[in-house]
């Protein structure tokens, strides 16, 4: 699909591309919702029929969850000025705007393999060993942007939509741990709305770097940015030990 919309923006611009996306997921919610309607009745009687054991929003660990989401909001935050702001970056290099969109897409595919392979790796590693090489390379992979050319673009593109997006498999999966099973929902809901508002932010945040510094200024904050969450993944694995206790 984002290759797709990459191809539709150069064809077709972006007013009648993003027309194209909003039908596409207008009609693709009818139809999770006709698959997944029995189910979801299932789910809702489940619940009235045992109440939850916790109340509240059934946070189990306070102390887990804010560093979980504290990595969560850095990491987003991140990934969405690297979205906004990596196309600039590639035409200071002198890439067309077409070729930009279009490599836009190899971060794209990047981050789609890294869900995959970022969350097989982190059974094997574990979650903390898994947010801690990603945010490094994460970070390697941003610093090393700048001095590169246009023919090394593309595997350092793909490597870094790898790390960055794979970061989020690792950390959806410790979301689940840290609420009571009835108000898991919840608990999800609770997660994505601080995490996504931040990221809605977080462009603008780095805009005011980028204005005050320059271009190259921006890249080296999200690097450090996500440096900087090496030792909240500490953190974070010293108060699940805690909580496990």
């Amino acid at each position: 699909m984002p290759a797709v919309f990459a191809l539709s923006l150069t064809w077709y611009g972006w007013r009648w591309s993003l027309f194209a996306l909003g039908a596409v997921s207008f009609l693709f919610s009818g139809v999770f919702w006709y698959a997944l309607r029995h189910k979801d009745h299932r789910q809702r009687a489940a619940r009235h029929a045992q109440p939850a054991a916790t109340k509240g929003w059934g946070i189990l660990s306070p102390k887990t969850f804010a560093s979980l989401l504290s990595i969560g909001v850095l990491d987003g935050s991140v990934r969405n000025a690297l979205l906004t702001f990596v196309p600039f970056l590639l035409m200071a290099k002198g890439v067309s705007e077409a070729s930009a969109s279009l490599m836009l897409t190899v971060i794209f595919a990047g981050g789609a393999v890294g869900k995959l392979g970022c969350g097989i790796l982190a059974d094997r590693l574990g979650t903390t060993a898994m947010i801690v090489l990603t945010e490094v390379l994460t970070g390697l992979c941003l610093l090393a942007l700048l001095p590169l050319q246009q023919m090394l673009l593309l595997p350092l593109l793909f490597s870094l939509g790898f790390f960055l997006n794979g970061t989020s498999s690792v950390l959806l999966d410790g979301v689940a741990d840290l609420f009571d099973s009835a108000k898991r929902s919840r608990g999800y809901g609770l997660y994505f709305t601080i995490y996504l508002g931040s990221g809605a932010i977080s462009p603008a945040l780095y805009g005011l770097v980028g204005d005050t510094l320059g271009l190259h200024s921006v890249f080296v904050a999200m690097a450090l940015v996500s440096l900087a969450i090496v030792p909240l993944a500490g953190l974070y694995h010293y108060s699940r030990r805690l909580s496990q206790v």
